[in-house]
C-alpha cells in the first residue's frame, strides 16, 4: 500500500514539475553567446582573501 502511495505521489510530482518547465517562456530563450571568455587563476590565494581583501578591489575590476 505505501509503495502505491509513493509511486502515485512520485508521478504526480514529476508531471506537475514537467508541466510547470514547458510553460516557463524565460527558460526556451537562447542567449547570446560572450565572444570571449576569461578565466583568473591566482596560485596560492585562498578562497578567503576575496572577502578579506574584497574592499580593496576596484569597482571596474573584481568588485562589480
Amino acid at each position: 500500500m505505501l509503495t502505491k502511495k509513493s509511486n502515485a505521489l512520485f508521478l504526480l510530482s514529476l508531471f506537475c514539475g514537467l508541466l510547470t518547465a514547458a510553460q516557463n517562456p524565460a527558460a526556451n530563450t537562447t542567449l547570446p553567446r560572450p565572444k570571449l571568455v576569461v578565466g583568473i587563476v591566482i596560485d596560492q590565494m585562498r578562497w578567503d582573501y576575496l572577502y578579506r581583501y574584497y574592499d580593496r578591489f576596484g569597482t571596474g575590476g573584481f568588485k562589480r
